[in-house]
């Protein structure tokens, strides 16, 4: 038989605004990464992280946010263009 936990976090008002810029800036690299691949379309993995690195060095909100996070982000963007190009053969 298999057990299942739930938690309930109740984060303070301050760790729930880091929380929320957190998403915010994962939201941006995702949606800037989406709109670099609409302009070139051949963009590969590493080109994606040049651009991530290019960027943080653009905009020094970014460094709020550890570089493990941004990677994910880049990673959650590979896997959606990898959806897209399964979902055009159907």
């Amino acid at each position: 038989m298999m057990r299942t936990y739930k938690f309930r976090i109740c984060p303070s008002r301050k760790i729930r605004k880091t929380i929320e810029e957190h998403l915010n800036i994962c939201r941006y690299i995702y949606n800037y990464l989406l709109e670099q691949k609409n302009k070139n379309p051949e963009l590969n993995k590493g080109d994606t992280q040049k651009l991530i690195t290019e960027h943080k060095k653009e905009n020094p909100e970014l460094k709020k946010v550890h570089s493990k996070v941004l990677q994910i982000s880049k990673n959650l963007f590979e896997i959606f263009i990898r959806f897209s190009r399964y979902a055009r053969k159907w």
